[in-house]
């Protein structure tokens, strides 16, 4: 009898264990075969809130943590883990100087490859249930929790990350107790978003040459943190506080580097909320973060470059923890191009021009594509063709495009490229009929970075002695207007010098490339200064690095000639980057008709502009330089001048 009562039971246990399972979502299911050894743990997290009402929001949670988990996972090495422990040993903050130094050695002895650990493989039950339970008390008792839905919630506060950062058992704990009393009394998210976000914010900087991310415990302890790594701190420690905030990002700007731009936003029931320079509050309807180039300084009207310059963005994409449906990742083309975990949120930050386009070939897809620097067109988003023709929403403002499709493994541009703006679209078509000569200094956008830099060389100067230590010195000129690019100073009326040298604080904007004429013949010698492990060497205009000693604030280079000569001009360059036309690099110009076409190929005499002929006019162009670098973007040639796109 009892052996019957127990048969009976096993059964209905059985029954009871299918109908639970088959009670779960597919998503949850995949992800719990996928764990392999480590299925208990999960299964022990769904345990804990199925058996009581009460936490069906729990479960709810804890299975969209569990069905989105096989998209994650952390980066680790044996030399991201000795970089970590240097950071968790340390008393104070860790400026770049030092901790990159860190990660120097590190990768040398260690090696710099990462594997990734999938989270559904590694992360317990004990890691996930309290970062449930703290995340629904942050969330419950937060001021503005009725401003913030639980599909909200799940989706920018539950998170228990943003990219592929390390985890770490200590991390709600530690965040909470650091930062919370910095906005404890305060009601409104709007603010306090704008409190955490000025905190903190402030240490991103694109100088930490590691590029993984610890854990937020350890970059807390990083002085200077890429946008990306300060998006995870502080992205945490809004999460920790009960704040639903997601991860947005410009992929690549649509007229400038290679390198995008990530930042912070506020999601809220009525929309998304970012922070605009020297604001209190988080506002709705604001642009794209880290577009705007400040202007530090105002150059001379003389001044020859345009220096105001905007980045623009053609699209913004949030990174979630949970998969993007609305993309058809069964198309391969689209698994390659666009991140499952990504969304289209353009229309959020005011992009908001659409493009009717339509196709010959016999695609699913078009694409959309701007140009990439140093390289070619490449495709930034797509719309599914209906009866041939399709919409493309969400676009950016006065950028240039192109239509592309993949057919025949095989991107292919489908139209010349055209500028969008206000909805209107405005085709270069190249006029081979009507032709022009055209005059280029650069190959890639000048901005106001520079002109910030070079207005600290205001007020530094170049003198001459025939002492060695120049007891006795004359000044012979003083920059006391922005440099250009290049700077030639004509000198009369001194006497002869064996020795001249650049002066300047430390502070001051360095000396890229400086040479010494007399009557236009270049006069030679070695270089001195008071540095002898400076590695500065006379005509690399843009190669020079310096070393910061232990002697006086005042930095010098210059040169020894030998003997006294006649010094008739100053010839310099300041620190760039690279981008002038530099002389003896062989550069060519390219038009743009359905394909990139050459107008010629010249060796630069001098690092003065370059003349090109017979250039068509309403045609894209393209400067490339073969000697070096790849810094290179299209411009159209208007009124005489390069206009960058």
């Amino acid at each position: 009898m009892e052996i019957k009562r127990l048969a009976r039971w096993s059964g209905l246990c059985c029954v009871l264990s299918m109908t639970v399972a088959c009670s779960r979502p597919s998503s949850v299911e995949q992800s719990l075969k996928l764990a392999g050894d480590n299925r208990s743990e999960l299964e022990a997290v769904l345990d804990t809130y199925r058996t009581r009402p009460e936490d069906s929001l729990k479960l709810r949670a804890a299975e969209y943590l569990i069905a989105n988990m096989k998209y994650h996972g952390s980066t680790v090495s044996p030399a991201l883990n000795q970089y970590r422990k240097r950071f968790m040993q340390s008393d104070t903050v860790v400026e770049y100087h030092t901790f990159n130094q860190w990660w120097k050695e590190l990768s040398a002895s260690w090696g710099d490859s990462v594997q990734v650990t999938p989270d559904v493989k590694t992360v317990n039950a004990a890691f996930l249930v309290r970062h449930i339970e703290h995340a629904f008390r942050a969330w419950e008792n937060a001021p503005w929790h009725d401003e913030v839905s639980f599909n909200l919630f799940c989706r920018y506060i539950l998170p228990y990350r943003f990219s592929t950062e390390m985890l770490d058992d200590a991390t709600q704990e530690y965040l909470y107790e650091h930062y919370q009393p910095l906005v404890a009394g305060e009601k409104d998210v709007r603010k306090v978003f704008a409190i955490l976000h000025d905190t903190v914010w402030k240490r991103s900087a694109d100088l930490s040459e590691c590029i993984y991310i610890l854990d937020p415990v350890a970059l807390d302890k990083q002085g200077q943190l890429q946008c990306y790594q300060c998006c995870v701190l502080l992205g945490n420690i809004y999460r920790v506080l009960g704040i639903p905030v997601a991860m947005d990002a410009v992929n690549s700007w649509a007229n400038y580097s290679l390198q995008g731009h990530a930042w912070l936003s506020l999601v809220l029931n009525d929309g998304t909320y970012t922070m605009a320079r020297n604001d209190s509050i988080a506002r709705k309807g604001l642009g794209v973060d880290g577009a705007e180039i400040v202007r530090l300084y105002k150059p001379e009207k003389d001044f020859p470059f345009k220096y105001a310059f905007t980045k623009r963005p053609s699209k913004v994409w949030r990174t979630e923890f949970g998969f993007n449906k609305e993309i058809d990742y069964t198309d391969s083309t689209l698994k390659q191009l666009f991140s499952p975990m990504q969304f289209d949120v353009s229309t959020d930050y005011c992009l908001g021009d659409s493009l009717v386009m339509k196709s010959e070939y016999p695609v699913k897809n078009l694409f959309v594509g701007n140009f990439r620097s140093g390289d070619d067109w490449r495709p930034i988003g797509y719309a599914c063709l209906t009866d041939g023709e399709c919409v493309f929403r969400g676009l950016g403002d006065s950028i240039m495009y192109v239509p592309m499709a993949y057919y025949k493994d095989k991107w292919r541009v489908l139209e010349n490229p055209f500028i969008l703006s206000d909805g209107n679209k405005k085709v270069f078509n190249p006029d081979l009929e009507h032709r022009i000569t055209v005059r280029l200094n650069r190959k890639y956008p000048f901005i106001a970075h520079w002109t910030n830099q070079w207005a600290a060389m205001l007020g530094t100067y170049f003198e001459g002695s025939n002492d060695p230590d120049f007891h006795t010195s004359t000044r012979l000129h003083t920059i006391d207007h922005t440099p250009v690019f290049p700077n030639h100073v004509k000198l009369e009326g001194f006497p002869k010098f064996r020795y001249v040298r650049y002066v300047c604080d430390l502070e001051n904007t360095r000396m890229n490339d400086l040479a010494f004429f007399c009557h236009g013949k270049k006069l030679k010698g070695h270089v001195i200064g008071c540095d002898p492990t400076d590695t500065l060497t006379m005509n690399k205009p843009y190669v020079y690095t310096y070393k910061k000693g232990s002697y006086d604030r005042i930095y010098t280079r210059g040169i020894d000639f030998g003997s006294p000569v006649n010094i008739s001009e100053i010839f310099y360059l300041p620190k760039n980057d690279g981008n002038f036309v530099t002389k003896g690099h062989d550069y060519e110009l390219f038009y743009y008709d359905l394909d990139w076409k050459s107008l010629g190929r010249q060796i630069a005499p001098d690092y003065e502009p370059l003349t090109f002929e017979n250039v068509p006019t309403h045609a894209v162009l393209l400067l490339k330089d073969h000697t070096k670098g790849h810094e290179e973007r299209i411009f159209t040639y208007e009124h005489g001048e390069q206009v960058w796109w």
